[in-house]
């Protein structure tokens, strides 16, 4: 794997029946697991993705065409979960939005997670993040949203639990929130502004019935390099929502490296704090805080003469 990328709204919506994403377009491919593998005995696909002795998986049919994934998972802090087959990924585009969810059932109050992994064909890059909801006992829909970063072509999700528990599954929902069908856009998303409609009447409000827990933001983003003599960038990051974020840059080389902190108001123009370089000694640790705000934040980071070594690039905030 070589990075990592999610933002915004770990948003938990309290629908009894479920109406919210039955209404939506999905965008995966057996989302309700309905259809079976080549050999019958999993959906199609889908595959067991971290499997172990620990983990068990059951293919469940009620006798009224409801399907679900159970998974009991024995051991603590290992992922037993689900994931999409690669051939059957999304494609995705730059700054498009999509929705994320799944329909979890639990008897306790235990963590479901959901981790979508972002590729590219072009530079092989993997990126990969996860979005963690507490469940509470019963069934439900969970979800939040994603912003596509740039290089990422296509989506596939993989759905588990990292704790000792049980959970089912019964449907996985990707799909596009902006921009959506109703508007005018090319082929990557981009909108087709040409000209202006005038608003005649203010819409009405709509009185809204249910439960919306809105829980903390948080963002765990990690990034795989090699830092060589060219100075290159990590993954941008969007902190306006984040009252709190730092970087860790661990050296896991046997080279020193240089990194160093940059700011920008718009995602193009660039400036470093003044002082801010920081030398990154072979299997060293830095945690390097921005002195001033700015919406985008990065890191730069290279190596003296023409010596690589490995970094690893950790970016973590909260809401």
């Amino acid at each position: 794997m070589d990075s990592s990328y999610y933002e915004n709204s770990d948003i938990q919506y309290d629908h009894n029946d479920l109406a919210h994403c039955e209404k939506t377009e999905n965008q995966i491919f057996n989302h309700d697991f309905r259809y079976a593998n080549t050999t019958g005995e999993f959906p199609a696909g889908w595959q067991r993705s971290r499997e172990s002795k620990t983990a068990a998986f059951y293919w469940e049919d009620d006798n009224k065409q409801n399907f679900t994934i159970k998974i009991r998972n024995r051991l603590f802090n290992r992922l037993a979960s689900i994931c999409q087959q690669r051939s059957y990924g999304v494609a995705v585009y730059e700054k498009q939005v999509w929705e994320v969810g799944a329909i979890f059932k639990a008897h306790q109050q235990l963590t479901a997670t959901i981790r979508v992994h972002l590729t590219s064909r072009s530079s092989g890059r993997v990126l990969y993040s996860c979005l963690d909801f507490l469940l509470s006992p019963g069934q439900d829909y969970y979800c939040g949203l994603l912003t596509v970063p740039a290089d990422a072509e296509y989506a596939y999700l993989e759905v588990g639990t990292r704790e000792i528990g049980t959970i089912w599954i019964s449907k996985v929902v990707f799909r596009r929130v902006f921009p959506v069908d109703r508007y005018d856009s090319d082929a990557r998303g981009r909108l087709n502004i040409n000209t202006v409609n005038v608003i005649k009447k203010i819409i009405d409000p709509v009185m809204v019935i249910g439960n919306f827990e809105f829980k903390r933001t948080g963002r765990d983003i990690i990034e795989e390099v090699v830092a060589g003599p060219e100075v290159k960038a990590s993954g941008i990051q969007d902190v306006l929502n984040l009252t709190t974020y730092s970087f860790c840059v661990l050296n896991q080389g046997d080279s020193a490296a240089m990194a160093r902190i940059e700011l920008s108001p718009n995602g193009i123009n660039w400036m470093h704090e003044a002082g801010s370089d920081n030398v990154v000694g072979a299997g060293q640790m830095k945690i390097l805080v921005p002195d001033f705000f700015l919406r985008y934040i990065r890191i730069i980071y290279w190596t003296e003469g023409s010596a690589t070594t490995c970094l690893g690039i950790y970016f973590q905030g909260q809401g």
